[in-house]
């Protein structure tokens, strides 16, 4: 078929459009259906991308520009990933703790490659906690006290006052204790190998203070009585009462 019947062909069904919105004017209209590429994942509807990733798209590609330069390679030898993809891959296998084969089938990588894109991309983004982690201070610190305090009011309640953060432990399961003769104190009291993580948050749910490396089997307290937040609120109070005197 030349061009010049391709271009009849198309006139012909333009005409018939054209014919029936007239006799028929007020026919449904079924919407346009557009085909999105199932290979290309930041193309998922912003809700179902959030289940699988815990991210929006925006959020993804903020995270993966903080160390782009670590993951991209200067050629294309050897095929490398993307540093989209490994972000992605990584935060899959955060988001669902699955294995690594599966979050590798995903994006169609093997497991060995996964479990080498999962090490360095965490690697990566454990460097920048201190650019993010950090307790306020001074005039933050105060904002951070009148938002705690208003989160909590409600008619002749007070609010929370005096606050500056909400504090409180969780276990990271691990799969394997660490090489070391008393591996039994990474076991908990759910009878699991964990790591006893303490986590402070603000009032917008932001992290100010993160503690990772207590076994499982330690109290939450004496983990908070060991912390240099601990250390530096009893400083804190102490000097106070020094200048007091």
């Amino acid at each position: 078929m030349d061009i010049e019947n391709i271009i009849n062909e198309i006139d012909y069904y333009d005409d018939i459009d054209h014919y029936d919105d007239i006799l028929w004017p007020d026919r449904v209209r079924l919407p346009k259906v557009y085909v999105r590429d199932a290979q290309d994942p930041f193309q998922t509807p912003i809700e179902s991308f959030k289940k699988r990733f815990r991210f929006c798209q925006d959020s993804v590609i903020y995270i993966t520009n903080l160390i782009r330069a670590h993951l991209q390679k200067v050629d294309n030898r050897g095929l490398p990933i993307a540093p989209e993809i490994a972000v992605l891959l990584t935060l899959r296998f955060y988001a669902t703790a699955s294995f690594q084969i599966v979050c590798g089938d995903l994006t169609k990588v093997s497991q060995p490659t996964a479990s080498n894109i999962i090490t360095k991309v965490s690697r990566l983004l454990a460097q920048l906690h201190r650019r993010y982690i950090k307790f306020p201070e001074g005039a933050e610190a105060n904002i951070n006290r009148e938002l705690f305090k208003e989160l909590g009011r409600h008619g002749r309640w007070p609010g929370l006052p005096g606050i500056d953060g909400a504090i409180d432990c969780t276990h990271v399961k691990i799969v394997s204790t660490p090489a070391c003769e008393h591996h039994e104190v990474y076991r908990n009291r759910k009878c699991d190998f964990s790591i006893n993580v303490q986590v402070t948050v603000g009032p917008r749910t932001e992290i100010l203070d993160i503690v990772a490396r207590w076994a499982g089997s330690m109290h939450y307290s004496r983990i908070f009585q060991m912390s240099a937040l601990y250390m530096n609120e009893v400083h804190t109070r102490y000097a106070h009462r020094q200048a007091r005197w």
